[in-house]
């Protein structure tokens, strides 16, 4: 049976799949912007509109996940700290 991780090193692995799942919007999102066969022709009724839709949506969850790696981020400085932080006073 494998250990089970710290909690610093559950908050950087779920980070680290964040980064790929944007990785990979950041793929989908430009295959939707690529160019396509034969050269030249539009896309078909309402299949474009569609691409516009999926491309913004798209752009929402990239900004989801940019906000949820900032919030990881922020629980892994409970476990290190910034050096430039100002220090915290405990007693308060």
């Amino acid at each position: 049976m494998a250990a089970l991780p710290t909690q610093p090193e559950m908050l950087r692995r779920a980070s680290a799949e964040l980064d790929h799942a944007r990785n990979a919007l950041s793929d989908g999102a430009a295959w939707l912007r690529s160019d396509w066969t034969p050269v030249g022709t539009v896309l078909p009724t309402g299949v474009g509109d569609a691409c516009v839709t999926a491309r913004d949506e798209i752009a929402a969850a990239k900004n989801a996940l940019d906000r949820a790696k900032d919030a990881l981020d922020r629980a892994l400085d409970h476990y290190q700290p910034d050096i430039d932080a100002e220090p915290v006073d405990a007693t308060r």
